[in-house]
């Protein structure tokens, strides 16, 4: 599959070795599963792996479009580290997500509140959500979290064992060494 990374928020190397697009949701609790093993991801691969965030906010999550909106007002406003602290903040308290909340987060994360608030009242980044949505269901994403891993969706088990000997096959194929430390 060919996913289309410009602007897109990421974390890890610029120009990795494998790259992991991810569809995503605020709300869904198989995302928030995964989220440590992404955590251990980068620490043991960060030279050579970039992952990417897609949102994917599913309809019968009621604050999973205010959520995307709003850390992506964050990543326009001050970037990948700010957007993954607010991402962060956002899953560890997804039980707690409203629009005073989301605000509360963004600010601590280094973004203005008052955009943040502009942007969820006027709705202003719900197209923008809409085509990370498109571009994953063009590629046949249905559901969250889902992976494409240097082109190649990902079924299967989302454990770190199995993450990892992917990710070591794919730097392999890429004519890199094991991963460093």
């Amino acid at each position: 599959y060919k996913v289309d990374i410009k602007n897109r928020p990421y974390k890890g190397a610029k120009d990795a070795k494998v790259v992991m697009a991810m569809w995503s949701d605020f709300q869904c609790p198989w995302c928030k599963r995964v989220n440590p093993m992404f955590a251990e991801v980068m620490k043991k691969f960060g030279k050579d792996v970039k992952i990417v965030w897609f949102d994917f906010p599913l309809r019968f999550h009621k604050q999973a479009m205010p959520a995307a909106a709003a850390c992506y007002e964050v990543f326009l406003q001050k970037g990948n580290k700010a957007f993954w602290t607010c991402h962060d903040k956002v899953f560890a308290n997804a039980r707690n997500i409203t629009d005073q909340n989301l605000i509360k987060w963004a600010k601590e994360s280094g973004a203005d509140g008052a955009k943040v608030a502009e942007a969820l009242k006027s709705k202003k980044h719900e197209k923008a959500v809409r085509a990370s949505m498109m571009a994953g269901q063009r590629i046949g994403v249905r559901g969250t979290p889902t992976l494409i891993i240097n082109g190649k969706k990902y079924r299967g088990r989302r454990d770190a064992a199995t993450i990892t000997a992917l990710i070591q096959a794919e730097i392999k194929k890429a004519g890199g060494d094991n991963p460093r430390p």
